[in-house]
């Protein structure tokens, strides 16, 4: 990830950088997320936790995943204010974006006709 500081000059010609980003050199990335993906597919938690440990190095389980009420006390006096209204926002942010990008399926029916248009994800 890179930070972008906006300034009247990077604003400039944001989206014509963005636009140079060449979807075809995502390529050398598509079998290793491919095998990550089924590897989930066919294992479940067991690959979530195994994938955890070797890229953040967190050693997780089902009998540790879970946060306690503790737990999150104690995060929140470790960290400012602050942080937690950013946080709090970005939040609020990132939820609304999204639920703009879901698509609903819908049916309607009157005087014996059913119309509707059913929504289902692409899958490979």
């Amino acid at each position: 990830m890179r930070i972008q500081r906006l300034t009247p000059e990077t604003r400039e010609n944001i989206l014509e950088n963005l636009l140079k980003r060449s979807p075809s050199s995502y390529t050398q990335y598509e079998k290793t997320v491919s095998e990550i993906i089924e590897n989930v597919r066919a294992n479940g938690d067991a690959a979530i936790f195994d994938y955890t440990k070797r890229f953040d190095g967190a050693d997780i389980n089902e009998e540790n995943v879970l946060v306690t009420d503790e737990e999150i006390e104690e995060a929140y006096k470790l960290v400012s204010p602050e942080l937690v209204d950013i946080i709090r926002k970005a939040m609020v942010n990132i939820r609304s974006f999204h639920e703009k990008q879901k698509q609903r399926s819908w049916f309607d029916s009157s005087e014996g006709i059913l119309l509707g248009q059913k929504i289902t994800p692409l899958r490979r």
